[in-house]
Order: structure tokens, then C-alpha cells, then sequence
């Protein structure tokens, strides 16, 4: 009987410590994380104004993006002046093969008592530029690139807010992000034709020198102001501009993303100085920013 105890007590003893807590459940393994997606970050010298750099700088590649904005010019060219508003449309499609389109018209509405110009709704010269991604290296963070551009700045006839000449334009651009930032440099140049007008004012070619700045302060919120240099050379014929004239600009400008594809734009375009000489008027440079005077606008962009 003691026998039977103890060989009851041992087997006891063995089965307790000689079984381990086994999990039977299957293993899930954790889903890798989705792949970042590399955002484009080629900062352009903007027609309208320096927006767009912070656009591409946080713009998909693929991305479809419509703008509409309004806003008031405040002329001023020698003792002519007078307010314009305009309303500008803007178009940016980026394709996954390194090319990207800019697509830009206006119409300008002159004050009644305006002596710069007459009518409302005057047509603005169309502006096309396309892009090319030259180069692009690092990581999403330190990411840096290098654009070349080409495009025209395309004729219209009978209106006081637009040129009958057909200008070419051509230039680099690069940009550099530091984390947030993202700074940016471009250069272009405007080979302008013969004007068409008799009455317009002939000009030489036309350069824009561009350093930007861009910082996104959250996902939904960004900001960007731009300085640049523009120089107009002088003209050939018997109505044309006699010496160069230069002047500087600077541009801030804020978007607001009130949903995942639509954002509040606002900005505005000063100007370093006035021009004096009233002929330049003549010359038809509505479509270069702070040539005439400074500027404020807002509108919606709409991104698929």
C-alpha cells in the first residue's frame, strides 16, 4: 500500500512540472507598412505668382489640378493708373513619366475710371509650359531636383489686357527639400515676337530670375513667398522700348486644405518699384506679375 502511495505521489509530482503552457493559436503576422508614396518637389517660376512651387512640392505624381481665383491689380505706370480686377484660371496635370503641364488664361475687368484700359472681360493671353524632370535624387525627406521648361505665351488680338505678340519661353528649375522646407530656384526666359498691333509697343526678350521658399507647417496648411528679378531689354522698330528696364517682386502666398481635395489659395505680388515711362504700358505685360503695379487674390484649387 505504501508502495502504491508513493509511486502515485511521484507520477504527481512529474506531470505537474513536466507540462508547459503551449499558445495553440495561429500566428498573424503584422502587415508591412504601405509604401510612401515620393511627392514631386520641382518648384516652378510662376506666371501667376509663386503658389504653384508649394503645389508641386506636395503634389502626387498623377495628380489633376483645377484653380480658379479672383483678384485686384492696382495699377500704376507713370500718371496712368487704376484698378483691374481679374479672374484667372489655372490648370497642373503631373504624369508618372517624369512630365508635368501647366496650363494658365485670364480675363481683366477695367475700372470704369481707369486710364490704363475700357471694357470688362478682356481676354488675357493663354500661357502653356511644359515640364521635364531632368533629374531627381534622395530620400522623401532631402529630396532635390532639376526641371527644364518650355512653353509659349500665345497672341490675342483686340484686347487692352492681353499682347498680339506669341512669345516663347524656355528655363531650369530646381528645388531642394529640408524636411518641411523646400527651396527653389528658376530661371526663364520669354523670346518674345513681333507684335501684330501696330499701336503696341515692341519689346526685346524678357528674363525672370526666382528664389522661393515653401513650408508646410501641417498636412493641411502651407505657406510660400517669392522673390524675383525681371529685366525687359529693349526693342527694334520705330515704336519700340529704347533702354532696358528692371524690376523686382515679392510674392507671399498661403493654401488652406479644407478637404482632401479642395484648398482655400491666397496671396499677393508687390512690386520693388514703379515704372515711369507711361509707353511701357503699350508693351502689353499683364501676363508678368508686379509689372504694373501690386496685386492681392484668392480662390479654390480642386485636386483629383
Amino acid at each position: 500500500m505504501k508502495k502504491n502511495l508513493l509511486l502515485f505521489f511521484a507520477l504527481f509530482l512529474i506531470s505537474k512540472y513536466s507540462f508547459a503552457l503551449v499558445d495553440y493559436t495561429e500566428s498573424v503576422e503584422a502587415p508591412a507598412p504601405a509604401p510612401t508614396k515620393i511627392k514631386r518637389i520641382a518648384p516652378a517660376a510662376t506666371s501667376s505668382g509663386q503658389a504653384s512651387m508649394v503645389r508641386r512640392n506636395s503634389a502626387p505624381s498623377g495628380m489633376f489640378e483645377l484653380s480658379a481665383k479672383y483678384g485686384v491689380l492696382d495699377a500704376e505706370v507713370g500718371t496712368k493708373s487704376g484698378k483691374i480686377n481679374v479672374t484667372r484660371f489655372d490648370a497642373h496635370f503631373e504624369t508618372s513619366y517624369n512630365i508635368w503641364l501647366d496650363a494658365s488664361w485670364a480675363l481683366g475687368s477695367f475700372d470704369s475710371s481707369s486710364s490704363l484700359g475700357q471694357g470688362s472681360s478682356q481676354n488675357g493671353n493663354p500661357q502653356a509650359i511644359i515640364g521635364i524632370n531632368w533629374i531627381e535624387f534622395g530620400g522623401a525627406g532631402e529630396r532635390a531636383s532639376m526641371d527644364f521648361v518650355a512653353g509659349a505665351n500665345i497672341a490675342q488680338k483686340d484686347s487692352d489686357f492681353a499682347t498680339s505678340r506669341t512669345d516663347k519661353i524656355v528655363g531650369v528649375e530646381t528645388a531642394k527639400r529640408f524636411g518641411p522646407l523646400v527651396f527653389g530656384l528658376g530661371y526663364r526666359l520669354w523670346m518674345t515676337g513681333s507684335p501684330k498691333n501696330a499701336t503696341e509697343l515692341s519689346i526685346g526678350n524678357i528674363q525672370r530670375l526666382s528664389a522661393s521658399l515653401g513650408w508646410m507647417v501641417s498636412p493641411d496648411i502651407r505657406f510660400a513667398i517669392e522673390g524675383a528679378t525681371v529685366s525687359v531689354g529693349s526693342g527694334e522698330g520705330d515704336f519700340a522700348l529704347t533702354d532696358k528696364i528692371s524690376f523686382g517682386t515679392i510674392a507671399p502666398s498661403m493654401q488652406l486644405a479644407l478637404s482632401p481635395t479642395i484648398s482655400l489659395d491666397m496671396g499677393a505680388v508687390f512690386r520693388s518699384k514703379r515704372l515711369k515711362d507711361e509707353d511701357l504700358l503699350a508693351a502689353r505685360l499683364w501676363n508678368l506679375p508686379g509689372s504694373y503695379g501690386s496685386s492681392l487674390f484668392a480662390g479654390l484649387s480642386l485636386a483629383l
